[in-house]
């Protein structure tokens, strides 16, 4: 279980670090697209797994519960099984 809070603890800076990225109009292209490349990675790693050839389903993938929130429509949680 101390992999998956590695990678969600990694997902969270990464995620963080992109927000932080996106913000800033001054930032050159090459940042965010590396920064958004390295989150969209780390999100895979929870859909796919990576040990097998096949593309099967990773083991994380239903190990969390993603949360999703909406800005325009209000704060309320929406609770999505990926």
């Amino acid at each position: 279980m101390t992999d998956s809070l590695c990678i969600c603890s990694e997902l969270r800076q990464s995620r963080n670090l992109l927000l932080d990225i996106i913000s800033n109009p001054n930032n050159e292209m090459t940042t965010m697209t590396n920064a958004l490349n390295n989150y969209l990675g780390l999100l895979h790693g929870f859909v796919v797994s990576l040990d097998a050839e096949d593309g099967t389903d990773s083991k994380l993938r239903h190990a969390v519960r993603f949360r999703w929130t909406n800005t325009l429509l209000g704060n309320t949680p929406t609770y999505v099984f990926v």
